[in-house]
């Protein structure tokens, strides 16, 4: 279930400019990789598992199930799982960059869409990618071409459907391929697996999108804040966020993953259920203790005077008594 509203409960920054982020289906772990071409898996916590040097710039990450991989601005793509398992060399820069549940790659890289198999090419396709992506296992892939199409093709490269939707730029497809969003410059699409068109929604200079492994939700970056949307139509809210680079959703929605150009990162939680950490519930009770027990203590210190002052005029007033006497 969405909240009104999401809240911030974890950041850290790389200390550098960040090109890409992803995060696994469970949060469980979130990876990065940054201009200078490092690469940083956090856990999620945000707290470093692991950092790896490359030469070039880190351009693309992937994560799913225990697999991930990373490309270099130069074309070449490494995959692990723990250790690492293959590399590919490309020779291009890599525009989009997916991996499966299963650990099967996809990738686009100039003109050209390749599907791998345990590293090894199982077909390509020559038709101008601008983003593709699978599904969690790997058994469908949503691709937005240059020539303004969205394309639904099954892991054996076939294709399913294809719709012209001009200005197509990047898409985000569900589990089992059940629901796709596809988003233009100014336009957010929701498909079906058939191919049906669910709703159209005007937006302004999307920059990213993304949809919940159950196809519920629909997450879309804009230049100045995010917008999340279900899978009717409807807004459930828009929260301010200034220099995006990237962003990720949790299979079910309940955390964002938000990565900005400058090096931070951060989690939010984005669910009912979640409630914020005690510790920060407790603070205005402790402040109002505090306080309190500086009100008892300034009263007790006042007393302590009133009993002195006291005492002194009692024993003027018996030393007096005894002058007069004598």
């Amino acid at each position: 279930m969405a909240s009104a509203y999401p809240y911030i409960y974890e950041s850290f920054s790389v200390g550098e400019n960040i090109y890409c982020m992803d995060m696994a289906e469970d949060a469980s772990a979130i990876a990065v990789g940054t201009v200078s071409g490092k690469f940083y898996l956090l856990n999620d916590e945000l707290r470093i598992i692991e950092v790896k040097s490359f030469d070039s710039g880190i351009v693309k990450v992937s994560i799913s199930g225990e697999y991930y991989a990373l490309a270099t601005i130069n074309g070449k793509i490494e995959v692990y799982k723990e250790n690492k398992l293959y590399s590919i060399d490309l020779e291009k820069t890599v525009n989009c960059l997916d991996i499966s549940y299963n650990g099967e790659v996809l990738a686009c890289h100039g003109d050209n869409l390749t599907f791998f198999v345990n590293g090894k090419e199982y077909w390509s396709k020559e038709i101008s990618p601008r983003d593709a992506v699978l599904s969690l296992d790997g058994e469908y892939i949503a691709v937005a071409t240059g020539d303004g199409n969205i394309s639904i093709y099954k892991k054996d490269g076939s294709l399913l459907w294809k719709k012209e939707i001009k200005g197509a730029k990047m898409v985000a497809i569900s589990e089992e391929g059940d629901y796709i969003a596809l988003c233009t410059n100014d336009d957010l699409y929701l498909f079906d697996k058939k191919g049906n068109l669910l709703y159209k929604k005007e937006l302004k200079n999307i920059k990213d999108v993304e949809i919940t492994q159950n196809g519920n939700y629909i997450l879309c970056a804009l230049p100045k804040s995010l917008v999340y949307f279900d899978r009717f139509s409807h807004k459930l809210w828009e929260y301010e966020a200034m220099g995006i680079e990237d962003v990720a959703i949790s299979e079910k929605g309940d955390t964002i993953s938000i990565a900005y150009w400058n090096g931070n990162i951060e989690l939010y939680n984005n669910s009912k259920e979640l409630k914020p950490k005690e510790e920060v519930k407790k603070e205005p009770e402790l402040n109002l203790t505090k306080e309190k027990q500086e009100r008892e203590e300034e009263k007790g210190f006042t007393n302590v005077v009133f009993i002195v002052i006291a005492a002194i005029i009692l024993i003027l007033i018996t030393l007096n008594k005894v002058k007069k006497k004598r």
